[in-house]
């Protein structure tokens, strides 16, 4: 077996796997980078790319532990691509534990976070960074609000901040699963005043927002994002802080309410019927993800910012990839985090201005 280190990519031959590698190759000093897919590599169409040496292709199931182990043996550090997250589970975060390798996951989300949890001490004992949600919601989307949050510090104490996040697009089946899967778990309604946690009534705070940079309505129901988690409960100044998820229109409300009462006992039913409500989504309104941070301060008008997108590939992508960047610099924090709580948030997102990403005020 090649004793040569390898940045992992589990997932490389998807959309979003196959970005992350290109831009990788194209980081100046990037290590060689071990790609794992399901099929074999001749079904792939990826030969002509694998003139570039620094590029190996191993064929991985990661349902298969022996295959697993083989592939995460070679690395250093393993990004996590592959999904669905709800059905991987921590099947390759162990694994990538085992063999002593820092972790990325562009997904993941508050239910690894809580699976990887009693691992928490072991990994911080390797010196070693595992990194939740690395793409763009979550992602960007925790880095950004945190940012504008501590930008509005002064004033924390008559300060009420919202976060609003959504997005449309043709979804993978893998990325709709997640959705409908996190859909149908508890949805987080509550929010944070001077670091205590207040209950919020979903119907009662739900609403019906326009936002100009989408340039529709948009009805959003209060969901605490986990990534803020930390934030709230460290920041006992700040008077308000909630987030919210656009549910699109009222055919996604009345979905997402049938998901809930309907569908729980078939997941492949809901995926696909979400599907087709996101096929109808983006013939209505073509593809697009946002998140708007609204910041109230008593005796000012309220301000906004926002990030929008059509390419919600692209923001998912070059996330990962300056995650990779900053772990190779050293400039990530050990132990187990989402990635807003392990960067300086203000620096990654100057990083990500440099792939074009850059927050507007209004």
């Amino acid at each position: 077996m090649s004793i040569r280190k390898y940045i992992g990519v589990v997932g490389g031959c998807g959309s979003v796997g196959t970005f992350i590698v290109d831009h990788l190759l194209n980081m100046r000093g990037c290590p060689d980078i071990l790609i794992g897919g399901r099929r074999r590599f001749e079904e792939t169409g990826l030969a002509n790319r694998f003139r570039d040496r620094r590029l190996e292709y191993q064929q991985l199931d990661v349902g298969n532990g022996e295959e697993l182990l083989r592939f995460c043996s070679r690395c250093f550090l393993i990004i996590n691509v592959v999904g669905p997250s709800a059905v991987v589970g921590d099947s390759v975060a162990l694994c990538a534990l085992d063999c002593g390798c820092h972790y990325v996951d562009v997904g993941g989300y508050g239910a690894l976070y809580g699976r990887l949890q009693p691992h928490a001490e072991r990994i911080n004992a390797g010196h070693l960074c595992f990194l939740i949600g690395a793409g763009w919601m979550p992602g960007i989307s925790g880095i950004f609000a945190k940012a504008t949050i501590l930008d509005n510090m002064e004033r924390a104490e008559n300060s009420v901040f919202k976060v609003y996040f959504g997005a449309v697009d043709d979804w993978s089946y893998s990325s709709t699963y997640d959705l409908v899967a996190s859909s149908m778990g508890d949805m987080n309604s509550y929010g944070y005043s001077y670091g205590k946690r207040v209950a919020a009534a979903s119907v009662k705070d739900m609403c019906c927002r326009r936002f100009a940079c989408i340039g529709r309505k948009k009805i959003c129901v209060p969901s605490f994002d986990d990534q803020l988690a930390l934030l709230a409960d460290s920041q006992p100044r700040i008077k308000g802080l909630s987030t919210y998820v656009m549910v699109n229109d009222f055919t996604s409300m009345c979905k997402f309410i049938a998901l809930r009462a309907f569908y729980k006992g078939s997941m492949d039913r809901a995926t696909r019927m979400m599907q087709r409500d996101y096929k109808r989504l983006v013939d209505n309104e073509g593809k697009w993800g946002c998140v708007v941070c609204q910041t109230s301060q008593e005796g000012a008008a309220d301000t906004y910012r926002y990030l929008y997108t059509h390419d919600n590939m692209l923001y998912t992508a070059v996330t990962a990839v300056v995650t990779v960047q900053y772990l190779l610099k050293g400039r990530v924090k050990w132990g187990l985090n989402y990635l807003c709580d392990a960067v300086d948030c203000h620096l990654f997102m100057d990083d990500l201005g440099r792939y074009g990403i850059k927050a507007v005020a209004s």
